[in-house]
């Protein structure tokens, strides 16, 4: 999706593009922290646009967040709870054999 921000500035400040700020800055100051400002992209979650002479011309995005198995299985545990899952803890185990004909 192409880059249109709505209010721009240039000065290690905030971007607004369709409704949420993403942190500026140039190559000049990006350039000798590049890990520390990799590190905050990936923790944060949240973009981060490099200038060149005022113009943007790179936009760092993290990539979506795994969950860790605990995650998952906190998750899928509240489904059940919900009612928006079934789960039968006997049906799950079934031996290989019960299963009849596959091919």
């Amino acid at each position: 999706m192409p880059f249109v921000p709505c209010r721009i500035s240039y000065n290690n400040t905030m971007v607004i593009d369709r409704g949420h700020f993403m942190k500026t800055l140039s190559k000049s100051q990006f350039k000798p922290q590049v890990l520390a400002y990799l590190r905050e992209v990936e923790e944060a979650g949240e973009e981060l646009i490099i200038t060149d002479h005022g113009r943007p011309v790179v936009k760092i995005v993290p990539l979506a967040r795994k969950d860790s198995l605990a995650e998952v299985q906190q998750r899928w545990q509240q489904r059940v709870a919900d009612g928006t899952v079934a789960y039968d803890a006997d049906e799950a185990v079934q031996p290989i054999e019960d299963w009849g004909d596959i091919g």
